[in-house]
């Protein structure tokens, strides 16, 4: 019988995990709590996505969104050509998102629990701000 001590690598494993899951779940309730506003036009950009070419992307994102980012037309257009659903694709987005801060805090010896706060915070000021143009 082997009783070695689980390596670090596991350790980390498993809380990427247990700190993925919640995140991807509170993210995904949030989005779908989040159906009006400005989320009416993104969710109509996205939907759009799934059929358009990649040239189509920033005139597709401004005349759905008025919005011109050409990060988040990529990101969402590749969402859209693999994953039909906005909220779950952005849920993963910002579930790796969450593991990458997660890693980085506590490379620099910040608390989960910091961590986790954060995550939320940032997904509440995602969701929850509406925003006037």
């Amino acid at each position: 019988m082997d009783h070695r001590k689980p390596s670090a690598r596991l350790y980390r494993i498993i809380a990427y995990l247990v700190f993925s899951v919640p995140s991807f779940l509170l993210s995904l309730a949030y989005s779908r709590a989040y159906l009006y506003g400005d989320q009416v036009l993104y969710r109509n950009f996205y939907e759009s996505l799934s059929s358009a070419n990649i040239r189509e992307i920033l005139y597709l994102q401004l005349i759905s969104t008025g919005s011109s980012e050409p990060l988040y037309g990529f990101i969402a257009w590749l969402g859209a050509q693999t994953i039909q659903d906005k909220d779950v694709f952005f849920s993963i987005v910002n579930s790796i998102f969450c593991i990458l801060l997660f890693r980085l805090l506590l490379k620099n010896k910040a608390s989960a629990f910091f961590v986790f706060l954060m995550f939320q915070i940032i997904t509440f000021l995602c969701f929850s701000v509406r925003r006037n143009a």
